[in-house]
């Protein structure tokens, strides 16, 4: 019996308690991812809420500054309109501008550079929606942006250098033949100020399947404002068919 037990029943007692702690272990494991990924989800929770909360503080402070500074001087009115401009959503700048423009208590010169703003946005607005978009051609064989739509920006802060270099370059597309439809357009300080723009400096935007034509508008963008001034080159997302945009923001 003492034998019995010495080698089978302490044996088989031995493997079953390290079968229950494998079983035992493996759940516990278990357990403990499935807390760990709650514990992500509730942070990640967490965190979406306390950006949204900020948002609102920011939209609260932004309303706020525009109170008061309707029953200020000239010089709060100026920096409200500067906080509308730069930190408001896109979905209130339009609006809360407007009150600040057409507020009986807003300063004549603070009324006409909101007035300004919005109209140059306005245009701004109306030439993305108007633009016409074409197919791109096969291989332009060297001859730069043939076939592409090119709007050349310059940038308002830059003053009138940017808008002359501007117009060199639609100049220099047109000589290297292209037959796309080109534009000088401006772009306003207010619009410059949003995410997705921050320009400064010179540049060329493309898709990422638009190398061929992104690199030779690149070249002639070069060799346009000379020197050995730096041209990047920005690749986007957004899908636009046979348009290609350059920035001239010195």
């Amino acid at each position: 019996m003492s034998d019995f037990f010495k080698n089978f029943i302490i044996p088989a007692i031995s493997v079953l308690t390290a079968v229950f702690v494998g079983i035992s272990n493996y759940y516990i494991s278990q357990l403990k991812s499935d807390l760990d990924k709650q514990r992500q989800q509730i942070d990640e929770l967490t965190a979406v809420r306390n950006v949204k909360k900020l948002d609102d503080d920011l939209v609260f402070r932004i309303y706020e500054a525009v109170e008061k500074s309707l029953s200020g001087n000239a010089k709060q009115q100026q920096a409200a309109t500067a906080l509308v401009i730069v930190m408001a959503p896109d979905t209130l700048r339009s609006q809360l501008l407007q009150v600040i423009g057409q507020s009986e208590s807003t300063d004549s010169a603070v009324k006409a550079s909101v007035a300004e703003v919005l109209k140059k946005e306005q245009e701004f607005k109306i030439e993305d929606k108007t633009a016409p978009v074409a197919a791109p051609v096969a291989s332009t064989s060297g001859t730069a942006s043939r076939g592409w739509n090119v709007d050349v920006f310059w940038c308002e802060r830059s003053g009138e250098s940017a808008r002359t270099q501007a117009n060199a370059l639609e100049a220099a597309l047109k000589a290297a033949g292209s037959y796309g439809r080109l534009r000088v357009r401006l772009l306003p300080d207010s619009i410059n100020s949003r995410a997705g723009y921050g320009l400064a400096g010179y540049a060329v935007r493309r898709e990422a399947s638009e190398k061929e034509a992104g690199e030779q508008l690149l070249a002639i963008t070069k060799k346009t404002i000379g020197g050995e001034t730096p041209v990047g080159v920005d690749t986007v997302s957004s899908a636009t068919p046979g348009y290609l945009s350059a920035f001239m923001c010195p």
